[in-house]
């Protein structure tokens, strides 16, 4: 008969087939610990540049960096280009200067240049009296830091279904087909009020939110104010993830139009997509409300 091992001898054995058996190529667990942590650290550096991009396009319209950034939304709700008209499906009475409140802006350069918003005063109540407020504060002279400073020519693959279903590189731009400013209520007293201006509350995001359509005029990023862009053509891919305030009176965006053409632009290229392109030269404007 064979005689059973002793405790020792017992815990040998168990130390040779540990050695044998658990050393071994992928069967070790320092390897496997060792795989499964290289597994983590790329899933992490995956997942922070997945975030970092999207965190830029969080930031994108909502403010003016120095590197420049945009917001795009979504890439769905398909849709054809707009007329060359300032209309849109949502408020279908062709914008002629003839109704509600008009918001209009003093570009100026030269020769100088007047576009007029007409303001949905009942769909997008607090960027109403925002404008109103700040408008009655500058007086119609002062600047007070106003400005149009982005500039993103239609290109003329906009929409095209051939082209990837993108904003980067494809059918969505860039360029984006915007034009972008701020409302700022940063200088003083307009005309002989003098002082110091009192501070005035943004306008916070509101609920009408239709998809964009050439002539549109929203709030940036997503949020409420003072950043602003006026789309330059349909962007069905935003869905509707903007609120609209106000519209370009028709025959006014003729004029938006030729500012991108005629006006020297400059590219952006951060480290993170998007491309953006800005005027060379932002373009100051003073603005005066009334009813038509």
């Amino acid at each position: 008969m064979v005689p059973l091992p002793n405790d020792t001898s017992r815990r040998q054995w168990r130390r040779q087939w540990r050695r044998r058996h658990l050393t071994d190529g992928s069967r070790s667990p320092k390897i496997l610990f060792a795989a499964v942590a290289k597994f983590l650290l790329v899933a992490l550096l995956v997942w922070l540049y997945v975030a970092s991009c999207l965190s830029s396009l969080s930031r994108a319209n909502g403010k003016r960096p120095s590197a420049g950034v945009d917001t795009r939304g979504g890439i769905e709700n398909r849709g054809r280009l707009s007329p060359d008209v300032g209309t849109n499906s949502h408020h279908s009475t062709a914008l002629d200067g003839n109704s509600g409140a008009l918001l209009t802006l003093q570009l100026q350069i030269t020769p100088p240049m007047s576009i007029r918003l007409r303001l949905y005063r009942h769909e997008s109540p607090d960027a109403f009296r925002f404008l109103r407020e700040l408008t009655a504060s500058l007086g119609g002279i002062d600047f007070g830091g106003c400005e149009m400073y982005r500039a993103e020519p239609v290109p003329d693959f906009w929409g095209n279904e051939s082209m990837p279903d993108t904003y980067f590189g494809g059918r969505w731009g860039p360029p984006y087909a915007l034009i972008q400013g701020k409302f700022s209520a940063e200088g003083s007293r307009g005309g002989n009020q003098g002082g110091t201006m009192a501070p005035i509350r943004n306008a916070a995001a509101e609920d009408h939110r239709p998809v964009i359509r050439r002539g549109h005029v929203s709030w940036a990023g997503g949020r409420g104010g003072p950043h602003f862009f006026v789309a330059l053509a349909d962007h069905p891919e935003w869905k509707t993830s903007h609120t609209v305030w106000a519209e370009v009176v028709v025959g006014d965006m003729t004029k938006l139009d030729s500012l991108v053409k005629m006006r020297e632009l400059k590219t952006i290229k951060p480290k993170l997509p998007p491309t953006l392109s800005y005027f060379v030269d932002p373009i100051p404007f003073t603005m005066t409300m009334h009813d038509s």
